[in-house]
This record gives C-alpha cells, structure tokens and sequence, in this order.
C-alpha cells in the first residue's frame, strides 16, 4: 500500500508539472483551412461540404474547402489569410475546391458564374494560386491583384490590374502582365493580351473601397505578426490596454454589461472540427478563434494574444446533461475562467466538481435541443432559471454529442437552392494535365494558333507546377507582394516534334517574337504591387510550420475526432472534401484535443455520459 501511495503521489506531480503527459499528444488546426467570411451584404449562401445543407452567409462564418458560394443581389469577402481576400460580385458562383492545409498547399477555386476580385500580398509560391472557369485555367505568378468574369455560356475575361499570371488553355498558355487581360472562350484564346481600360464599374469601385479600408494605418501595432491581419477591426472596435500578468490586452467598446465571451453568435457543427463558433460581432473572429480571455473589475472581459496560440473552433470547456449544455470561455492558463465575489480566477481548484454559482458570471448555458439556435443569446438561460436544476458541474473539452438539426424550417435551404441551382452553369470539370506539369510540352501559343471559339467543351487546363517544356519563370521569392526584381524566360521543349509551335509573350507593350523558341526579358526595380497605391506591406509570415516554443499555458479546445486520411480530392459532381492535413511539425505549445463522443477516459477524466440519467459532460483539462 505505501509502495502504491508513492507511486500515485509522483503521478499526481507529473501530471501537474507536465501536465502534457496527462492529456495526450497536441493537436493543431491549419488557419488557412478555415477560412472567413470577413464582409457580406444581400443575399449570399453557402452549400456546404458533405451535404450538410446550407448556410445563409454572415460576417464569421466558416467557409471550408468543398464548400459552394452564391450570390443574388449581394457582394461577399472571404478573408483567406495572410493578407489575401476573394471577393464575389452580384450573381457569382464559386466552389472552393482546394484551400491550403499546411504552409505550401495550394489554394484552388473554380468560377463557374459572374465575376470576382483575387487581392493576394502574399504568395507562397509562383502557381500556387489557381482560378478554374469552364473556359481557361489561370495561375498566379506573383502577388497583386486580378478579377475574373465569367459570362454565361459565352467567355471567360481574365484582367491583372497588378502582378502578373499565366493563362492555360486546351493548346498551350500566355504570360499576361499587370493592366492587361485576356478572352477565352471554351478553351481557346479568342485574343491576344490587351490593355485594360481605364473605366470602373461599381464592382470594381466596391474593390477600391474595400483595398483602401485595409491600407489604413493604424498606428502602434500590438498583434503578433501572425495575427496582423485583424489589427485594424480590433483598433476600431476596442482599446489597448498594458496589463502587468499579460502585457497588452484589448477590451471590447459597446457591449452591454452583461456580454462575456461566447455569447453573442451562433454554433455551427462541421464534421472535421465539431461546434464551431461563430461571433456575431464584427471583430469576433480573431478574439474567439485565437488567444485566451480574462476579467477585470475596472476593464470587465478583455482579449489576451499569444503568438504561439493558433486557430480553435473555439476556446472553451464544455459541460452538459440530458437537459442543458454550457460553455465557458478558458483563460489565459488554460483553465475556465470563474468570476466570484467581483474577482477572476483562472486558475480555480484541482476538483473534478464545482458549484455552478461560480461560473454563472462567465458561462453561458441553453435547453440541450437549443445548440444550434441562430442568435444563442435569445435562447441563453438565465441564472435564476437554472437555480435547484443545476448545482454541481464538472467542466471538460468533450464537446456534447448533439448534431444539428438541418431541417431548420427557416426558409433558409429554398432561398439558398434558388441561388446556388441555377440551371444551364457551365461546369468545370476533371482537369487534363498532359505529362502532369504546366504546359506539358505544349508551350506557349503563338499568333497562328489563337483563333476563335471551336465550340469544343472544354472543362480544366493544365494544373500548376514546374514546366518541362512549358512556361518557365525565374524570380526572388514573392513575400508581402514586393520583389526588388525579376527576370523571366520562356522556351520551349526541346523535345517536342518538328512542327512544335512557336513561342510569344503577350505583354501589351511590344511584342516580342522568336523563330528560335526561346524569349527572355527581365525588369528592373519593379514591384509585385504595379501601379497599385492602395496595396499595403505587411508582416511576412514565414512558411515554415514550426513557431517559437514557450512554456506559457495550455491550450485546450474541444473537436471531434479527425479522419487520418489526410487526402484532398475533389471531384466536381460530388460534394465532399477531406480534413485538412494537421501541422504535427509545429514547434508550439501543445494543444490537446479530445473527440465529441462522450466515452470515459482515464487520461482526460472526462465522466461518461449516460441515456437515463443526468451525467456531466467532462472534467476540467487542467495544465
């Protein structure tokens, strides 16, 4: 027996110095696979992945690959991550079909209908941004910004207003430079590159706007730099302010006295990462899907960042019964913050069981068959409601094993089918890609070759890559969307036949040509951005998964578990997509994650939940 005591005592100090050995392995979620509708106005909707029904678009939801995007009378912004924005005009359809699932993976989109605006600072790689349309295929080579209209049953028109791309169609590609575009129709280019003009239509003037509200200095910055793309709507919707235990913390400006974290929005359920919130304030992405939160007397809640805390569903610790559920938002150490007697504990107790009266200030709880309620805060149960119901509780990241209900009799799924059925859509299909490289020996197209519409279907062009015998491009690294130079050479395959074609650059200045199949040009002292004064340079983000490690808290989040097939296949017909690959490489602190499924676990302490009785809903991750 002492022998056994002693053993239990080192676990027990194990466990609280280490507490990673205590609760698994980490987990982390890519940012850039959860992606974020930053502006919507009018009618968009969203078909989701997996055929779990449809969405109407809001400012915060989650947009994920496989997921279709329609607009009617409506305008929409998908914020993309690391400076980049994808926004759809009136009468657009677009299918997410690839989005990045670690540093490197490519970001694909298929235009089926209307038009959109691509405003990418920051590039990976060359080609490593590709548009589809049921005409042409087009990759971007460098940072800038590029619109895209596809008119039905008609033509594709392909402008760079800044940087520069490659147009693929069924016999080769084109290089078009900024302020030039080109026309393809049904695979075929109808014309060569041409200038643009120099009129703006409303869509284009709605993109001026939009450029110019990001470009706005904001004086002192106090984000990490991976967290740079929200500094301007935390400056404008709250304060900086130095607390001495967290350094610089941002309090919210106009919520009500009541308000505390999660608790102005909506759950949203997605098969890959479980109850995902989405805020309804404006500014609600970065402060519920990064950092921690804390409370002060003299501040109230305040948002805390850490540069080694990534992306979450959501930041809280969950408890339900077979009557409520209830979330909490986690502090900076990991723990569910309680606020009691006017004072905030973020590190409260070493128990399994706590008096629910604690955490009335800072939880929020609904009937169990509300979740999935629109606006949670109509549905939110009052303390006085739930006093002699609920009384001890015991709070984990097992998220509660519910799944919406997706017949919603909103009206929802008629108006969104309205929009997003539209009949006679060209499609893009399954792409050819020759050999499997760009240009797979085709080259670049010469004069003869560009001629009107065959009225052959063609679906996708090549995919992207480097070219054996196609376009070739040699550049510095695009980071930020400025380069101090570049120099690009076009050739073709020395392999090919004897009649291979000749090749061209179309660069709307002069024209260059040559019989001897190869043409070089280089530019001095240009940047990535063109003429373009709206764009802004911000903070590079590196692209290697691996972060500054730090001893600082935990990290705990509830999700689902997550297939292991780390495959992102996409077929046009079908309407499914694969968790995106987890960044096990990162050097961060861990973050532990835990399936919804309510089984008992030794390590987690979770208690099990059960169909005839009322049962807690997890334990308290401690770190």
């Amino acid at each position: 027996m002492r022998t056994m005591n002693r053993l239990w005592g080192i676990m027990t100090a194990l466990a609280l110095v280490f507490p990673f050995l205590a609760f698994g392995q980490a987990t982390t979620y890519y940012d850039r696979s959860y992606t974020r509708m930053s502006y919507v106005q009018g009618d968009v909707y969203v078909q989701r992945a997996q055929d779990l029904g449809y969405e109407k678009g809001e400012i915060n939801l989650v947009v994920v690959q496989g997921d279709k995007i329609g607009s009617r009378a409506g305008r929409l912004e998908i914020q993309l991550g690391l400076h980049n924005y994808l926004r759809l005009d009136n009468d657009t359809q677009v299918d997410l079909v690839n989005l990045p699932g670690r540093d490197g993976d490519p970001t694909k989109l298929h235009v089926l209908a209307g038009s959109i605006y691509l405003r990418v600072q920051t590039l990976d790689r060359a080609k490593n941004f590709e548009v589809h349309t049921p005409d042409a295929s087009f990759y971007l080579l460098t940072a800038g910004s590029y619109r895209v209209d596809v008119r039905e049953n008609r033509e594709t028109e392909f402008s760079v207003l800044s940087g520069s791309a490659e147009a693929a169609g069924e016999e080769g590609s084109v290089a078009i430079d900024d302020g030039h575009r080109i026309v393809a129709a049904n695979g075929r280019f109808t014309s060569e590159a041409g200038s643009l003009s120099a009129s703006r239509d409303d869509f284009g003037g709605w993109n001026d706007t939009r450029d110019g509200s990001y470009a706005r200095p904001t004086g002192q910055t106090y984000l990490p730099a991976e967290y740079s793309d929200y500094e301007n709507e935390l400056s404008e919707n709250g304060s900086w302010v130095n607390e001495a235990e967290y350094g610089n913390v941002w309090v919210p400006r106009g919520v009500s006295s009541d308000w505390r974290p999660y608790s102005s929005g909506r759950w949203v359920w997605y098969p890959i990462i479980g109850w995902t919130w989405v805020s309804s304030d404006s500014w609600g992405w970065a402060t519920h899907h990064y950092g921690r939160w804390g409370w002060g007397d003299n501040l109230g809640w305040y948002w805390i960042p850490r540069d080694h805390w990534g992306w979450g569903p959501a930041w809280v610790n969950w408890w339900n019964d077979d009557y409520y559920v209830g979330w909490c938002p986690l502090s900076y150490w990991g723990y569910p913050g309680v606020i009691y007697n006017n004072r905030f504990y973020g590190r409260y107790g070493r128990g399994d069981y706590y008096n629910y009266g604690h955490f009335a200030r800072s939880m929020t709880m609904v009937d169990r068959n509300r979740l999935w309620d629109r606006n949670i805060g109509r549905s939110a149960l009052g303390a006085d409601r739930l006093r002699g119901r609920v009384d001890r509780i015991s709070l984990g990241v097992n998220q509660p094993n519910i799944r919406p209900n997706l017949n919603r009799g909103d009206g929802i799924a008629t108006r969104a089918a309205s929009v997003l059925g539209r009949q006679n859509l060209r499609s893009v299909g399954r792409g050819y890609s020759g050999n499997g490289t760009l240009g797979g020996g085709l080259g670049i197209r010469s004069r003869e070759s560009i001629s009107g519409n065959t009225g052959r279907q063609i679906h996708s062009y090549p995919s992207g890559g480097n070219s054996q015998g196609g376009l070739m491009r040699s550049q510095p690294a695009v980071r930020g969307g400025v380069a101090g130079s570049s120099s690009r050479s076009l050739s073709t395959n020395g392999s090919t036949s004897s009649n291979a074609r000749r090749i061209r650059e179309f660069s709307g200045s002069g024209r260059t040509s040559s019989s001897s199949g190869s043409i070089s040009r280089s530019t001095t002292g240009r940047s990535n951005n063109g003429a373009s004064s709206s764009m802004r340079s911000y903070p590079s983000r590196s692209s290697s998964p691996s972060r500054s490690s730090s001893s600082a808290p935990s990290r705990n989040y509830s999700s689902p578990s997550r297939s292991t097939d780390s495959s992102r296949s996409y077929n046009a017909p079908s309407r499914s997509y694969s968790a995106p690959s987890r960044n096990s490489g990162s050097g961060s602190s861990s973050r532990s994650y835990s399936s919804p499924s309510r089984s008992s676990s030794g390590s987690s302490r979770s208690s099990s939940s059960s169909s005839s009785g009322r049962s807690s809903g997890g334990s308290v991750h401690r770190r």
